[in-house]
């Protein structure tokens, strides 16, 4: 345990002196994954199934809310959203002459 807070320490002390960003990041990343174990990290992140709290309210993608994009009015933001990867005039005629 010793060795592992030397060694921070002395990745500190490079990160501190490095005299390039790259430098200052490498070694600041190398002393963080060593104080900072990822089993640590992700035993204290919300767990996968919390989203589903979300599904049906207005911090979800497919939330019932009308949103104009270029003119056009869609339902959800995701609608909005899987329509912004197509830029084209028939697109968005043909998507008009669906929701209306």
């Amino acid at each position: 345990m010793k060795e592992k807070q030397l060694l921070i320490k002395e990745y500190r002390d490079l990160a501190n002196s490095a005299t390039t960003i790259v430098d200052r990041i490498k070694y600041t990343i190398s002393a963080d994954a060593l104080e900072f174990p990822m089993s640590d990290i992700i035993a204290n992140t919300i767990p996968l199934n919390y989203i589903g709290e979300f599904r049906r309210t207005f911090l979800s993608n497919f939330y019932i809310a009308d949103v104009v994009y270029q003119g056009v009015t869609f339902p959800s933001s995701e609608h909005a959203y899987q329509s912004a990867k197509f830029d084209t005039d028939v697109f968005i005629k043909l998507l008009n002459s669906t929701l209306n």
